[in-house]
């Protein structure tokens, strides 16, 4: 999370959006500087208890990931269990990890 606000940036408020039942402000992290690993943000801000409740930041490289920020309860400053989760679009996997015995056309597959 301190990377997010390591860099130069613009916030963009979205409004409401409705998770599991309850009402958080929505506001996007637009960076403005190119040598950040992110390029937006959107953070998920819980007003009652003044605290951060989910993000959801993409990433340069083609992949996104969430942090769902689990709180034990109201008086609680920092979550008692952080949920993340990883979506990755583009992914090379060295040949050397399909097996020794398996058969790879490499003309076949460079040109699809």
């Amino acid at each position: 999370m301190n990377r997010l606000l390591e860099y130069s940036y613009i916030t963009v408020p979205r409004g409401e959006e409705i998770r599991k039942g309850k009402k958080y402000k929505a506001i996007h992290f637009i960076l403005t500087n190119n040598r950040a690993d992110f390029s937006i943000a959107l953070v998920l801000i819980d007003v009652l208890n003044n605290r951060i409740a989910e993000t959801e930041i993409n990433t340069k490289k083609d992949s996104t990931y969430n942090l769902i920020m689990n709180y034990e309860n109201n008086s609680k400053a920092l979550p008692s269990l952080v949920e993340v989760n990883f979506k990755i679009e583009k992914i090379q996997i060295p040949l050397n990890f399909i097996g020794k015995d398996t058969c790879i056309d490499r003309k076949k597959m460079k040109a699809e």
